[in-house]
């Protein structure tokens, strides 16, 4: 390792070899694992230009005794992908609108340094990280010195640690997948933002203080804002002023908090876990939320706002709450929402005045006592609770998976798993024999089907129940798991496992471990799982989650995986009723009103064409695309109400299922096959099939009996007679007519079908099969399945096939197109194949006629003009009348093509005519002549 000393001048020493070097010499110099020293008092200019560090490298800086930088160096730098730099006792800084430090998938640590941006715009981007870079920032200061904007330090896919650092005007963005830990860190006055904000990441904060408390008194953002994030808090303040959310969580984020100061907390379909916490203003559970506290103190204050507000179906349940004064009222359980709370305190005076209320179907529970005004508007009976039973504890996470929609398997499921659980916890208790003490879990289903949920609410009731020790649910995926390199990977899918110990491991789309084929590092995390599985097991529950299908696959890859995971939970996809009930639940959440018989309608016609199987999910983005159907609507509106802004309208949602579209649409593609060049014959035969298909279609919808009519057809005909031309518009006619749900037709041939070894055939045909499912599947060649032999997979294929045709034959159409002949000979060569496919299409040979036609069309495409069409008319009827080749459309385009080389030839000999338009476009009788000849 050598240094390199760097200074402002360049100086020779007397005593040794060691000399001052220009800064950029110093790089150029300088290999990897090398030092650049920076003399006191220099400062390193970059210019205008970016800096890029491409070594592993340590700059190293001057600090006086009192602690003050001597060491800068101004400009922006970036430090690429691979590389680990550090820089230590130095100042980075910039002066003009561009970041200061960029680090794009390296490994970088500040430490002792100072970072600022002197430029005068606003929201000046300090540092950025991206591409899973490893950032380290400690013993620092981060600020910004202009009172009247803010800095940001902002990662994409990375990973940031700060540690005994400050940050002054400083703003935290952190996005999709990245972790960010804070650790003895000061944070205040920012200005017009979030203090921390992470979509769809991690954070951590412990022994911090964490402030939004604006410049000059001005503050509207929560001091942490999550969406679809976590957040992990100890020892720290998260503080606010203005009434304004200290920590806010939307879209699932979760919250887990331990011995933190809160000024305002708000969850928003979001979960909160506190332990001895203190709370100045108000805990706010809304739009399905859930929360749990051992114990909340809630701070006096001047206003009269709600201490405890669960409102929209949110669940809440507290060990302990303490309250200092009285409030109209402290506890407020509203709109089907649901609180337990076990031991009430109040500081001064008596617990029994903080005031309750229940209304509009909420459900409250406190200190053994239900609330007697939600008694008495919901009319129901209380009975006797003096003593509250051992499932009162569990009210909570039970309540609220009887809200969710849907799911009455896995609800029998989940509750027979846990009186199973919770009698074993007994039994363990009193030295008996468990019955089964494994609580590994699968849970298999498609996107959407409430398994992330449901696993919450596992961890809560089991935690309430004393089962396991910890309620929080850890959820990974395969790249919180699998490391890049060898012999990483196993040590960090044990510092994930150690992680979730005394709880639960949620591990989502957890067949993609063993994707990767055998050398894959994915391997080797399941190994490691399948160890900890064995030597923990009574502390530790896994969740293996993911596609049913794939799931059963990554079963088989390990033996040892399925004998240690004997609870299967089967989560099945939404019915359209079931779809239409969450989304109409969706839009009066978002305090939208509807006509509900006609979405429930249109809705459900919907969803049975679209096959889309990410269920909740798919609902949600429906109705955000009906919501911004309705938005542009009223963008349009001089004058628009409060009314208007909730109504959701019946054109609105034809918007989205584009039911107005459909008949045109279809008038569209009966057009264009009416358009096509000559085949009469098979426009006939479609028109009827098709017909058939809607009234049996329309007979079914009605319940009345319908024809023995199966879709599934052969195209009969030479290459370019249109085959997959007309089967593309006649999937198309279908889907809009409503007899298949989807317009996409899926082209294969036999490598699309056929595998090269033994068992591998049938997969994968069932694979190509399924992804057809709901529209068409057009198979070119077909015959080429049978002309192998009989050891040939192809006949594999073809017996998958008719399988596939029978299970599902009123949700795909298969054509089987190819050659009359050979057509004819793979039809004999399995009995079943004919009778399953009635339909039969003859695609003719073109006449002479028709060929000149289509060249015509061709040549009108391409934005070319003959100058005598009847010698090109005459050209191509001779020349194709005295072909062999029957290749119809495709040989009309290769003649074309031939006569296009042509023209070019000639106009290469005569440069001048190439600036000519008309010349360019022109096929003279020359070009045709030449042809002939």
């Amino acid at each position: 390792m050598a240094t390199f000393i760097v200074g402002n001048t360049r100086k020779v020493f007397n005593f040794g070899t060691s000399k001052v070097w220009d800064f950029s010499e110093a790089y150029r110099n300088a290999s990897n694992g090398d030092v650049i020293q920076f003399q006191a008092g220099t400062i390193i200019n970059l210019g205008q230009n970016r800096f890029t560090i491409e070594k592993n490298l340590s700059f190293v800086g001057d600090m006086k005794d009192d602690g003050s930088l001597t060491t800068s160096i101004n400009g922006t730098i970036l430090v690429t992908k691979g590389y680990q730099v550090s820089f230590e006792k130095m100042i980075l800084n910039d002066n003009i609108d561009r970041t200061v430090v960029t680090v794009n998938g390296a490994n970088v640590v500040l430490n002792q340094c100072i970072m600022r941006n002197f430029s005068n715009t606003n929201k000046k981007v300090l540092l950025y990280a991206n591409d899973n870079a490893q950032v380290k920032i400690m013993n620092s200061i981060v600020d910004t010195s202009d009172q009247k904007r803010w800095d940001t330090i902002k990662t994409y896919q990375a990973n940031l640690v700060i540690e005994n650092t400050t940050l002054d005007k400083v703003s935290i963005w952190t996005s999709e997948n990245s972790n960010c830990k804070l650790t003895r860190v000061e944070s205040s006055r920012i200005r017009s933002t979030n203090a921390v904000y992470a979509i769809r990441s991690n954070v951590e904060i412990e022994d911090s203080k964490i402030i939004n408390d604006g410049i000059d008194g001005e503050n509207k953002y929560p001091t942490v804002f999550l969406n679809q994030s976590s957040l992990k808090s100890h020892n720290s303040i998260l503080d606010n002023q203005d009434e304004v959310e200290s920590v806010h969580l939307e879209k699932h984020s979760v919250f887990e908090s331990n011995n933190d100061y809160i000024y305002k907390l708000a969850a928003y379909s979001s979960q909160v876990f506190l332990s001895n916490a203190t709370i100045q203003l108000i805990f706010l559970l809304t739009n399905r939320s859930s929360g749990y506290a051992n114990s909340v103190h809630f701070n006096e204050h001047s206003e009269s706002i709600i201490n405890i507000l669960s409102t929209d179906e949110s669940v809440l349940y507290i060990k302990n709450a303490v309250f200092e004064e009285i409030i109209d009222p402290n506890v407020r359980v509203d709109n089907e929402a649901f609180a337990a709370i076990d031991k009430i305190d109040f500081v001064n005076g008596n617990p029994d005045d903080i005031l309750m209320e229940a209304k509009n179907g909420g459900k409250l529970i406190y200190d053994g006592q239900h609330d007697q005004k939600s008694t008495s508007e919901n009319e129901e009976s209380v009975g006797d609770t003096t003593n509250k039973t051992q499932s009162e504890d569990s009210n909570v996470a039970l309540e609220k998976l009887n809200s969710l929609i849907g799911l009455d398997k896995v609800k029998k499921q989940v509750k027979e798993f846990i009186n199973l659980n919770i009698i074993n916890q007994k039994r363990k208790e009193q030295g008996l024999q468990v019955v089964n003490t494994s609580m590994h879990s699968l849970f298999l289903g498609n996107p959407g089907t409430g398994k992330t949920t449901v696993a919450r609410i596992i961890g809560d009731v089991l935690y309430q129940k004393q089962v396991i020790s910890r309620p929080d649910v850890i959820e990974v995926s395969r790249a919180d798991l699998v490391a890049e390199y060898v012999g990483q990977t196993a040590s960090k899918t044990r510092e994930v496992l150690k992680s979730a110990l005394g709880g639960i491991l949620f591990i989502d789309e957890a067949y993609t471990l063993s994707n990767g084929g055998e050398n894959d590092f994915g391997r080797e995390a399941i190994d490691e799982i399948l160890k900890f599985m064995e030597d923990n097991r009574d502390d530790i529950m896994i969740i293996f989650a993911g596609y049913p299908k794939e799931m059963r696959k990554f079963l088989k890859m390990n033996s040892g995986l399925k004998s240690r995971i004997p609870n299967v939970f089967d989560f099945e996809d939404y019915t359209a009723d079931e779809i239409v009930r969450i989304g109409l639940f969706d839009l009066k959440k978002r305090n939208y009103t509807v006509d509900e018989l006609y979405y429930e309608k249109e809705l459900k016609d919907y969803y049975d064409k679209e096959n889309d199987h990410s269920n909740g999910r798919w609902i949600r983005n429906v109705n955000e695309k009906i919501m911004k159907a309705q938005a542009l609507r009223l963008a349009e509106s001089d004058n628009i109400s409060v009314d208007l802004l909730q109504e959701i309208t019946q054109d609105d949602i034809n918007q989205v299922v584009n039911k107005d579209l459909e008949i045109n649409s279809a008038d569209d593609a009966y057009a264009k096959l009416n358009s096509l060049i000559g085949l009469e014959k098979v426009k006939q035969q479609v028109s009827k099939f098709i017909n058939m298909s809607v009234i049996n279609n329309k007979r079914k919808e009605q319940g009345l009996a319908t024809s023995a009519v199966s879709l599934h057809s052969l195209f009969l005909g030479n290459p370019g007679t249109g085959k997959t031309t007309v089967a593309r518009i006649m999937g198309q006619i279908l889907f809009q007519k409503g007899v298949i749900r989807k317009p996409e037709l899926v082209e294969v041939s036999r490598t699309d079908l056929v595998a090269e070894y033994v068992g591998q055939t049938a997969p994968k045909t069932r694979d190509v099969l399924e992804s057809a499912l709901g529209g068409v599947l057009f198979i070119d060649e077909a015959y080429t399945l049978s002309s192998g032999g009989g050891n040939d997979f192809g006949r594999e294929a073809i017996d998958e096939i008719l399988k596939f045709m029978e299970d599902h034959r009123d949700d795909i159409v298969i054509i089987f197109a190819g050659y009359t002949k050979e057509m004819e000979q793979f039809l004999k060569m399995n009995s079943g194949l004919k009778s399953r496919i009635p339909n039969v299409f003859d695609f003719e040979d073109y006449t002479a006629d028709e060929v000149v036609q289509i060249g015509l069309f061709d040549l009108s495409k391409r934005q070319y003009i003959l100058e005598n069409e009847d010698t090109y008319s005459e050209v191509v009827k001779d020349s194709y009348e005295n072909t062999n080749d029957h290749s119809n459309g495709r040989w009309i385009r290769n003649v074309n093509e031939k006569l296009i080389a042509i023209q070019a030839e000639r106009l290469a000999s005569s440069p001048n005519d190439m600036n000519d338009i008309d010349v360019l476009k022109t096929i003279t009788e020359e070009d045709l002549l030449k042809f002939k000849g």
